[in-house]
């Protein structure tokens, strides 16, 4: 490990960059878990279905719009998310 760290110059370019934001020792920690497999970073930091829990006990206290900008999904799904709750997406 502590040559793997000497050699940072060396690594691969997406590597060195996740160690300026996580640093080197973690990075390593990272390659070393998950070396090899194909990763996807999801387009939102919040999963879907636990924010829709949230969206529906903040809805009465707050409008879609702040709702779509705290937790970063678009007003539409947050509307969406609070009718289907309702049932008003069956009219």
């Amino acid at each position: 490990m502590e040559e793997d760290l000497a050699n940072q110059d060396c690594w691969h370019p997406l590597l060195r960059e996740m160690s300026t934001l996580i640093g080197p020792t973690a990075t390593l920690q990272f390659f070393q878990t998950y070396q090899g497999m194909r990763i996807s970073i999801p387009a939102h930091l919040y999963d879907s279905a636990l924010v829709a829990q949230r969206i529906l006990q903040q809805a009465p206290h707050h409008n879609a719009q702040a709702l779509a900008t705290k937790y970063g999904y678009s007003r539409r799904w947050v509307n969406l998310t609070i009718q289907t709750a309702k049932g008003d997406h069956l009219k």
